[in-house]
């Protein structure tokens, strides 16, 4: 799927997927006209760095970032600044690359690799179950067998889902919001 976004900037969303189905990762790119340390300073401008420890109980006043973690080099890896709890929150992590005609932001986000293994762990008991209950002919048990596997799907659907198209919004909105036409040399 390829979308101009505006002049300066194109979206590409590649749908990819890796442990539990599509729910679980999701990859795409931006091409823009900026150069990569314009794009780069772009990223920063939506991360700020994780509270220490001790301020992790109190909400930390940001400034107005909606990400945390950092940015590097050419890389980065977040995710989002949330006030609540969600296992499920997308991990972010790209790069920024060099183009001809300016710079190639890649990321890719997926489920923090303790959640994926309880969700597969999960997804695996109740497709066990599902499968020792027809064998065994009680059609009656094999429901609630796929019950565990419809509520763990819509789970992990509902909590990764929505907060990996929200946080891909708030990225491309940073480059769309861009008029700036500062181009690699």
């Amino acid at each position: 799927l390829r979308a101009m976004v505006s002049p300066f900037t194109e979206v590409t969303v590649l749908a990819n997927a890796r442990g539990v189905g599509l729910m679980s990762f999701r990859r795409f790119h931006i091409d823009t006209r900026l150069s990569r340390g314009a794009a780069l300073d772009r990223m920063r401008s939506l991360v700020r760095a994780p509270a220490p420890f001790r301020l992790l109980l109190t909400r930390v006043p940001d400034n107005g970032a909606p990400f945390v973690g950092d940015v590097e080099g050419n890389t980065f890896e977040f995710r989002r600044d949330i006030g609540y709890r969600n296992p499920l929150l997308p991990q972010i992590s790209g790069t920024v690359i060099e183009t001809e005609v300016g710079s190639r932001v890649e990321v890719e986000m997926w489920m923090h690799p303790l959640v994926m293994f309880f969700c597969t762990v999960w997804m695996l008991m109740a497709l066990i179950g599902l499968l020792a209950f027809v064998t065994k002919g009680q059609s009656g048990s094999a429901v609630y067998a796929l019950g565990m596997i419809a509520v763990g799907a819509g789970i992990m659907t509902l909590g990764f889902v929505p907060e990996a198209y929200e946080a891909r919004r708030l990225i491309t909105n940073a480059f769309e919001a861009s008029t700036d036409t500062t181009c690699a040399n």
